[in-house]
This record gives C-alpha cells, sequence and structure tokens, in this order.
C-alpha cells in the first residue's frame, strides 16, 4: 500500500523533532533553576534566558533570510540540528561563562534550523494540508518535550545533582545525528520539485511581496506573547514550592498542554476562519494565576495555560504565516516572525523576571495584563 506523501512527512520530521525535543526540551525544564546555583537572581535569570532566546530567534531570521535567498534550507537545517550537542555538553562544565555559551549556542543552533525546517514542510506538503502537517508535526514534538522533563525529574530523583541528569541527553543525540542522514536521502528530489513548482505559479497564488496583513498579524501574537508569563520565570518562583524533581514536572504539563492545543488548533485551523487566534488571549489571562496566588496548583495552572499559547503559535500560527505568503519568501517569513516571537519572549522574560523580584503590587500587574490581552482581543476582532 503506497504511503501518503504527508504522512510520510508527519512521520519523518516528527521523529526529527521528537528526539531533539527530549534533548533541549529537558535541558530546558531544569535550566533557570540550574543557573540558580551558579549564584544568579530570578532577574538575571531572566535576562540569560531572555537574552538566549532573543539571539536564537535573532537567528531564525537571519537563517530565513539566507535560507529564501541560497535556497540552502537543508544545509541550514541539518547543521541546526547537529547544534543540539551544545545541550549534553553541559554536563561537563561547572564554569559561569562555559554554560552561558552553551546555553546561547543551543538556542542560535536552534535558530539556524528552525526557518529552514518550517519551510521546508511547507513546501513538501499541499496547502490546504499545512494547518494538519504542522499540527501532527507539534504532536511528536510535544511527545518529545514530555519525555525530555520525565527522564530528567527521574535522574534528579536519583541524584539530585543537575550535571548528572543531563548526561543522559547524549542518547537522543545519536538519534538526531541519524535523522539528519535519513531526511534529505528521503526527501530532497520530491522537495527540489515541489519548490520549483510552487515558485512557477507563486506570484498568481500570493504575491511577490509581504503583505501589511503579514505584519500585522505578527505584530499581534508577539504582543500577546509579551504579556504572557513566561514558564522560565514559573520554574524559578515554584523552586520554594516544590521538591527540586518535580520541578521538571511543570515543563512535563507545558508541553502536555501544548501537544493538545496543537492537535486541536492545527486540525480546525483554515485560512478563513480567525477564531483560533482568540484562544491566544482569552488562555494567556490564566498565565497570571501565580500575580494573584503563590502555590504549587497556581503554577501548574500558569504552566498549563503557557503550553497551550505554544500550541496555537506551532501550529496555526504557522499554517497562517504560509499561507499570507508565496513560496519565493516563505523562508524569509518564518524568520521574521521567528524574531519577533524572539523579542517577545526577551521582553516578557525580563519584565516577568522584574515583578517576580517586587513583593507588592503583583496583583495590580496581573490586572493590567488582564486587561492589556482583552484590549488585543478586541483589536484583533475589529482588523480581521
Amino acid at each position: 500500500m503506497k504511503i501518503r506523501p504527508i504522512i510520510l512527512v508527519i512521520v519523518l520530521f516528527g521523529l526529527n523533532s521528537f528526539f531533539a525535543d527530549i534533548i533541549y526540551e529537558g535541558a530546558r525544564s531544569i535550566m533557570p533553576n540550574f543557573l540558580r546555583t551558579f549564584g544568579y537572581t530570578v532577574f538575571q535569570v531572566g535576562i540569560i534566558i531572555g537574552s538566549a532566546e532573543l539571539v536564537g530567534y535573532l537567528f531564525r531570521l537571519i537563517s530565513g533570510y539566507v535560507s529564501t535567498k541560497s535556497r540552502r534550507y537543508w544545509i541550514l537545517m541539518v547543521t541546526g540540528y547537529v547544534g543540539t550537542l551544545t545541550v549534553p555538553l553541559m554536563a561537563f562544565t561547572d564554569s559561569k561563562g562555559i554554560i552561558i555559551a552553551l546555553i546561547f549556542m543551543e538556542r542560535i543552533a536552534k535558530g539556524i534550523r528552525s526557518s529552514p525546517k518550517n519551510a521546508i514542510v511547507s513546501i513538501l506538503v499541499q496547502p490546504n494540508e499545512r494547518g494538519k502537517a504542522f499540527g501532527f508535526i507539534e504532536v511528536f514534538d510535544e511527545f518529545g518535550a514530555m519525555l525530555g522533563p520525565v527522564i530528567l525529574s527521574y535522574s534528579l530523583w536519583k541524584s539530585e545533582i543537575y550535571q548528572q541528569a543531563i548526561k543522559f541527553l547524549l542518547i537522543p543525540f545519536a538519534f538526531v545525528v541519524l535523522m539528519q542522514m535519513l531526511l534529505p536521502v528521503v526527501f530532497y528530489k520530491k522537495f527540489s520539485q515541489s519548490l520549483a513548482s510552487s515558485m512557477s505559479k507563486e506570484i498568481m497564488e500570493n504575491g511577490d511581496e509581504l503583505n501589511l496583513s503579514f505584519f500585522v498579524f505578527v505584530a499581534i501574537v508577539s504582543l500577546n506573547l509579551i504579556f504572557t508569563y513566561p514558564i522560565s520565570i514559573n520554574l524559578v518562583i515554584s523552586e520554594p514550592l516544590l521538591s527540586i524533581w518535580s520541578l521538571p514536572l511543570l515543563y512535563l504539563v507545558v508541553h502536555t498542554s501544548d501537544l493538545v492545543a496543537a492537535s486541536i488548533i492545527g486540525n480546525i485551523y483554515h485560512k478563513k476562519t480567525n477564531k483560533p487566534f482568540y484562544f491566544l488571549f482569552l488562555v494567556s489571562i490564566f498565565t497570571f494565576v501565580p500575580l494573584f496566588v503563590s502555590s504549587s496548583l497556581s503554577s501548574f495552572i500558569s504552566a498549563s495555560a503557557f503550553g497551550i499559547i505554544l500550541g496555537i503559535n506551532e501550529s496555526a500560527v504557522r499554517a497562517r504565516v504560509s499561507d499570507e505568503t508565496s513560496t519565493k519568501n516563505r523562508g524569509k517569513a518564518f524568520g521574521i516572525l521567528n524574531f519577533a516571537t524572539g523579542m517577545a519572549l526577551f521582553i516578557s522574560n525580563g519584565l516577568f523576571g522584574l515583578i517576580a523580584q517586587m513583593n507588592n503590587f503583583q496583583s495590580v500587574f496581573g490586572i493590567v495584563f488582564i486587561f492589556l490581552q482583552i484590549l488585543l482581543l478586541s483589536v484583533y476582532r475589529k482588523i480581521n
């Protein structure tokens, strides 16, 4: 029986994301608290994590432009995935300088591969199947992102040593390398044919330049992220409330919610509806619970809501960007989206890191952010 092309794309690119996410999402589930062992304050942790995200997303912008101009989608994607080696290397240093460098290098590697990978997937599948493809690849992605924190949680339960836990990530790295050899062999010929076919009719389909609606959409979803309580700060403020081995479980909740949201929203998304994006603004309100109540339950509620926001961004938002842009500009468009996302996460981590150090007025900030999300929803509904 012949396998449908979209099934092959979903399974193989999904497995690729699965193994990579075990590595870097596993490490990210403990990274804020790991940095605290080096003596950094909550605000400093927010700045470090936020800055690394910003640099990583800047490289998504760069790789988006480079892939668009050079058509070296595959080289950039493979290079970025091999760069996940930076994560297990964190287990072998106790130097402040080296650990910060590795954190930034990991985000840069993620930045290099993301825009080209998204462009490759969008070109390999039919336009009416993009939401489904991104949604189901995100399901694989989230299974890996869920397994990573579970592995590190178990390791911390046994050893209570962060470096020891990170060493386990050398195993999935071997599978990441294997996938970088397999994917071009399976898809490169079909990709080249689809790229040539798409570019021959792209002007009729979408026009040759990025349009105003694309930039407005990117601006709105980025503002939503700025005023969403980030998981990195949630992890740090939850440390007194949870045991060390259970902290990665917050990340497990994030990615469980991400998986559910991506699979549902990715499937119900289609080009003519804006309703899936309303959830971005409504669900963001629930991320602010720790600003009102300090408890383990509030930490998990916030983590769950943050995961839903990620799931919508990684399925429906990607599909919308694909629909708004021509094949020629797809890599550039994903680069712009990713850079805007990185800037939003940088601001969000710094902002909420600063708020976390304040003993008073946190509930006031929470009320302000709720009104801002409602305002953003109103603006989005009017312009769409």
